[in-house]
């Protein structure tokens, strides 16, 4: 607990935190487990919860950045995934861009050595951890070849590419449907909100100085207090709604702008050397998500539209 003259001293206007340190207490212990081989000794770890008495408060300042830019910032990298680097082979599609089509997890990133190659596949996560009853009973195979999924995904992509002028008709019916899903106008609807807050903070004020004046009660102050924060949570979390949609939208016209000045600008020949890095690079900005259905079809979506289908023979082994 906080201790109250500390309490006292704090300013309800200022951000503060606080981390929690000795929250637990942790012992190691040596346990004797049952083993083919015999029994071995194995270290198992207990946590117990200390009282709270026992807790110790350290006080975090407040860092000086907007929260509204930090949820922006946290819904940009929402979808990041780290680079894998399994076998030391660069993976053209982008980290969790490839799922699977039975029970949507994420597909596994995997690499076998074997005669001096390197051989690559994706497999769904839960197959891994549950084995053949993890996912769907009807999947004709298990492993995908990596070569074979980016073959696929680039033969379309390269194919998109390659007209520029159906490519920019799908951006901008995408890019129409993001404006669509903002419902009104965002810009005036942020003044409206901007105001409120504003209206809060000037509601606030004057009841703070009618408490001091001893015109309303404490208990009435308090009532009031609350009903103003929460009309200010409430215009925080729409502001934030609002300022994501427009900066998905302005990420979605800028991407649009890359794409057709950059990548559809060039030479078919030269377009099929991309190395494997500029490749993914190109599938970032696509927004690319493969869904591998049980029977080894791809879906390719991404900002061009959803649901297209690509055949992929060849894709298992």
């Amino acid at each position: 607990m906080v201790a109250p003259e500390v309490a006292a001293r704090l300013d309800e206007s200022e951000s503060y935190g606080v981390f929690w340190f000795n929250r637990t207490h942790t012992t190691c212990k040596k346990v004797s487990v049952a083993d083919p081989d015999g029994r071995e000794y194995k270290p198992r770890h207990y946590v117990r919860k200390n009282p709270r008495e026992q807790w110790i408060a350290i006080p975090v300042p407040d860092a000086g950045v907007p929260r509204d830019v930090v949820d922006t910032a946290r819904e940009m990298i929402r979808n990041n995934r780290a680079p894998s680097n399994a076998s030391r082979r660069f993976w053209q599609l982008p980290g969790g861009a490839v799922r699977c089509g039975a029970c949507g997890k994420c597909m596994t990133k995997y690499a076998v050595p074997r005669r001096g190659r390197i051989y690559a596949y994706y497999k769904c996560a839960r197959l891994l951890r549950f084995d053949k009853d993890g996912c769907g009973p009807n999947r004709v195979r298990t492993n995908h070849r990596a070569e074979e999924v980016e073959r696929s995904v680039w033969e379309f992509v390269s194919g998109l590419i390659r007209d520029p002028e159906q490519l920019r008709d799908d951006l901008e019916k995408m890019i129409e449907l993001e404006r669509r899903g903002a419902h009104g106008n965002p810009k005036r609807e942020m003044k409206t909100w901007l105001d409120k807050l504003a209206e809060v903070d000037s509601e606030r004020r004057s009841y703070i100085k009618l408490a001091v004046r001893g015109t309303i009660t404490d208990l009435e102050l308090d009532e009031a207090l609350g009903e103003l924060e929460e009309t200010r949570a409430t215009a925080e979390r729409e502001l934030t709604i609002l300022r994501n949609q427009q900066e998905a939208l302005e990420a979605l016209e800028f991407d649009r702008d890359v794409l057709l000045e950059h990548y559809a600008a060039i030479a078919p020949e030269a377009l099929d050397s991309l190395i494997p890095e500029e490749r993914h690079r190109l599938y970032k900005l696509l927004r690319i998500t493969v869904i591998v259905q049980p029977d080894t079809t791809l879906e390719i979506s991404g900002i061009f539209g959803e649901g297209l289908s690509v055949s992929s023979q060849g894709l298992v082994s």
